[in-house]
């Protein structure tokens, strides 16, 4: 059995929409008494191969627009009985969503930094593309007069910037290093009518909208990618995470609020007298294993891959455990790993001592694939848990089981 383990809740004409952590699954909730209407999936469309490919998932009326592997990857319209559209947009990914469809754009490059030595930046592209899907599938292509930066959303519009030479230097960690920052102007397109052909960077406003966001992340908070729009465009040049939805980025008045109640998350709405609450109890009770993704193939680097995360972080330097005291049992400079178990549950497991915690064994693992199979390469293992030691982020000694502390 898989139970719906939630990430984000959207609030819909069609009900609250919870959805998975991982897998093309939702489970719609009556707002009133929380009580289940539908299970959702979208499983048609095969897991990305690779963990990590970019999950676009923007609100629409009563469903969801839905690109689950980047671009390359059809364009999904979720209704509440599945899929209704399926969408091939070339490599365009999707940038936003309102009322009349959805907007894709051609993902950019990286913002660039310059130095003192660096030679000028390049001005941008003088031309770009959209593609807007409206409801029924119908595409339509939207060809610009300068590159395509960002995709905002308000209840009324699409607002789209273009990216425009002179740029400014943004300062960076580093003296003398800046973002390149271009010149913006911010096209307005209102929804419910028909796209134009071309849009011109002349007919925008310098003056950015002030975006909406579609959904609670129950994992950090409210959602707020971009609570700074230029941090978004040095992220990446194309925000995709914002649109139309619960309120205003940056201006804190989120009808919904989210708190745990008895190991249950409860969402209060901040709109309603008394605060009414809506529990997810019910929604993360399902069982969702029918619309789950089944198992990716073993991926064929799988050998390598293990080889190569036991050599990095398989002799884990007890110094670098230094500021919490920490050390081996046996008194040795350097934390010996090892792998547990077969694909796809391979777990990096470290094993040892530490002077808050006298006569136990303190236990790490990381989980080295995914649910579904795919490579989850833990990067920041080894500093997470440094920065849990470092904070005393380590479970009581009660805890422990037959001498040893899972932390």
């Amino acid at each position: 059995m898989r139970r719906l383990r939630a990430k984000r809740v959207f609030e819909l004409s069609s009900g609250l929409w919870v959805v998975d952590r991982v897998h093309p699954v939702a489970v719609v909730l009556d707002p009133e008494d929380a009580q289940v209407r539908q299970v959702v999936s979208w499983a048609q469309e095969p897991a990305p191969q690779q963990l990590g490919a970019f999950r676009r998932m923007f609100a629409a009326d009563d469903g969801l627009w839905v690109q689950e592997n980047g671009a390359g990857g059809p364009l999904l319209r979720i209704g509440p009985d599945g899929v209704q559209q399926a969408v091939w947009t070339g490599t365009s990914l999707l940038a936003a969503a309102g009322p009349g469809g959805a907007w894709c754009a051609r993902a950019a490059g990286p913002p660039r930094r310059v130095g003192p030595n660096d030679p000028e930046p390049t001005p941008p592209a003088t031309w770009d593309v959209l593609l807007h899907v409206a409801p029924d599938g119908t595409c339509t292509e939207v060809r610009t007069d300068a590159a395509v930066g960002l995709v905002h959303t308000t209840q009324d519009a699409a607002w789209v910037c273009l990216d425009l030479a002179p740029w400014t230097g943004e300062p960076t960690d580093f003296p003398d290093v800046f973002w390149v920052r271009w010149s913006n102007r911010w096209v307005r397109l209102p929804w419910g009518r028909t796209p134009p052909a071309r849009i011109r960077a002349d007919d925008g406003v310098t003056e950015a909208p002030q975006a909406l966001e579609a959904a609670i992340d129950l994992a950090a908070g409210p959602c707020d990618p971009t609570a700074d729009a230029q941090a978004g465009a040095r992220r990446e040049r194309v925000a995709f995470d914002v649109e139309r939805g619960f309120a205003p980025l940056r201006t804190g008045e989120w009808p919904w609020r989210v708190h745990e109640d008895g190991g249950s998350t409860v969402l209060r709405d901040q709109r309603s007298p008394g605060g009414r609450e809506v529990s997810l109890a019910a929604a993360q009770d399902v069982d969702i294993s029918a619309g789950c993704w089944p198992l990716v193939p073993r991926p064929v680097d799988a050998d390598s891959y293990l080889h190569r995360v036991l050599a990095e972080f398989g002799s884990l330097s007890a110094h670098v455990l230094g500021t919490s005291g920490g050390h081996t049992l046996d008194g040795r400079d350097v934390l010996d790993a090892r792998l547990l178990g077969q694909w796809p549950r391979v777990r990096l497991e470290w094993t040892f001592g530490h002077t808050s915690r006298p006569g136990l064994v303190l236990r790490r693992r990381v989980e080295l694939f995914d649910e579904v199979g795919r490579t989850a390469y833990p990067e920041y293992a080894d500093v997470a848990l440094t920065e849990d030691l470092d904070t005393g982020r380590i479970p009581p000694a009660g805890r422990a089981r037959n001498g040893v502390l899972d932390m």
